[in-house]
């Protein structure tokens, strides 16, 4: 998840203006990212439920 919210931080840091080819990127890195972060929460919750 670190690697995704990175990348996703990289290409929208301030004072940076996209290039058009860049938007495709920026998109990709937050899907990755969002599939991440809910992965991580439907680990934690499985895990929860053990304990």
């Amino acid at each position: 998840m670190a690697v995704h919210q990175e990348r996703l931080h990289a290409l929208t840091r301030p004072g940076h203006a996209p290039a058009f080819y860049d938007l495709q990127r920026i998109t990709s890195s937050a899907a990755d990212l969002h599939v991440a972060q809910t992965e991580s929460r439907t680990a934690l919750q499985a895990i929860s439920h053990v304990v």
